[in-house]
C-alpha cells in the first residue's frame, strides 16, 4: 500500500471515530434531556442544545428531529439562532437551580466551601440567563408562518433548514 493511500485511510478512520464520539455525546445529552422532562431539577432544553451541537457535526437528521419537536424544538432553535431564552424558560431554570440547591442542603449538608462555590456558580449562571434576550412577538410566530424560513448555521455547513427533512451541506 502506498503512503498516500495509507494517509487517506487514516484520515477516513479519524473522521469515522470523530463522528462516532460526537454521535455518542449527542445521545448522552439527549438522554439527560429526556430524564429532565420528568425530573424538575434537571433541565431538558440545555441538554438538547448540546445534543444538537454534537449531532450537527455527526448526524444532521437527528438535529432535525430535535428542532422539529413540538415542545422543545422552538426553544432550542431560538437559542441557537438568536441566543434568546423565553421568560418561562428563565423562570423554570432559575426555579430548578433553587430547588436543586435546596435539595443539596437537605440531603448532603455540604461544608461551607462547597456551599460557597455552588452558590456562586448558580448566581453566575442565573445572572447570565436573565441577561439573555427574550424572543420578540415576531419570534413567537410558528416557523412555517414566517416569510423566510430561518436556517441554522452549524458545523461549517451552509445551513440546517427548520422544515422537516431538508438539510443542506
Amino acid at each position: 500500500m502506498s503512503g498516500i493511500s495509507m494517509t487517506i485511510d487514516n484520515q477516513k478512520q479519524d473522521k469515522r471515530s470523530n463522528r462516532t464520539w460526537k454521535l455518542a455525546a449527542g445521545w448522552l445529552l439527549f438522554a439527560l434531556g429526556v430524564v429532565g422532562i420528568v425530573l424538575p431539577v434537571l433541565p431538558t432544553t440545555i441538554f438538547w442544545i448540546g445534543a444538537v451541537w454534537f449531532w450537527s457535526r455527526s448526524s444532521p437528521h437527528l438535529t432535525e428531529r430535535i428542532l422539529s419537536h413540538p415542545r422543545f424544538g422552538r426553544p432550542v432553535l431560538l437559542f441557537l439562532e438568536r441566543g434568546e431564552i423565553a421568560r418561562q424558560g428563565k423562570l423554570m431554570a432559575t426555579g430548578g437551580m433553587g430547588l436543586g440547591f435546596l435539595l443539596l442542603q437537605l440531603v448532603a449538608k455540604p461544608a461551607w466551601p462547597t456551599n460557597l462555590s455552588v452558590s456562586l456558580t448558580l448566581i453566575l449562571v442565573a445572572t447570565w440567563l436573565w441577561f439573555r434576550p427574550e424572543p420578540s412577538n415576531e419570534a413567537s410566530t410558528p416557523l412555517a408562518e414566517t416569510d423566510s424560513n430561518p436556517s441554522l448555521p452549524i458545523a461549517g455547513k451552509t445551513s440546517v433548514k427548520t422544515e422537516a427533512g431538508t438539510t443542506s451541506d
